[in-house]
């Protein structure tokens, strides 16, 4: 529960967002392929396999000191991307692109969706028991562990939508 907002996240949200990236991506990235164009946005199959990563891995940091309550930008962006049930928007603008895309950092798309799909199994294990722990999202500030998954359950729902994989 987001202890700044009166919104709060149903049981049934996070058991969906548990199945889906236990289940539902496993599934879906098997059947991605460095060829597959996206419906929208300029990312390339590898592009979005390795944003996610990115992503996943950087949620795994669990803060040592006490959450700081969101700026009200964060606080709209938490309430915009974590509590609403609407999708995210198509063609979001993210600043870390703003430069373009950055190189590849695997050599092949097979090699990164392993490692997607390892740090989502990582991801799970570091927070297994671990409701209270909270890290830091540059765009939404401080998240508890339940709002990163619906996070991660709504931006991988995001981009594999991108993708016409789900």
């Amino acid at each position: 529960m987001n202890p700044n907002s009166t919104l709060t996240l149903e049981t049934h949200r996070i058991a969906e967002a548990k199945r889906f990236l236990q289940t539902t991506i496993p599934a879906a990235t098997s059947k991605l392929l460095a060829v597959t164009k996206p419906h929208w946005g300029k990312m390339s199959a590898q592009h979005m396999i390795e944003h996610l990563y990115t992503a996943v891995v950087s949620s795994t940091i669990i803060k040592n000191t006490p959450p700081i309550p969101p700026n009200s930008r964060q606080e709209e962006f938490k309430n915009i991307l974590i509590y609403s049930v609407e999708p995210m928007a198509k063609n979001l603008d993210n600043p870390a692109f703003r430069f373009g895309l950055p190189e590849y950092t695997n050599p092949t798309i097979i090699e990164a969706k392993t490692k997607l799909l390892s740090s989502l199994e990582r991801f799970f294990e570091i927070y297994q028991g671990k409701d209270d722990a909270y890290n830091f999202n540059p765009f939404l500030g401080d998240l508890q562990a339940q709002e990163i998954l619906i996070f991660h359950y709504k931006h991988f729902k995001h981009h594999y939508t991108q993708f016409g994989l789900i």
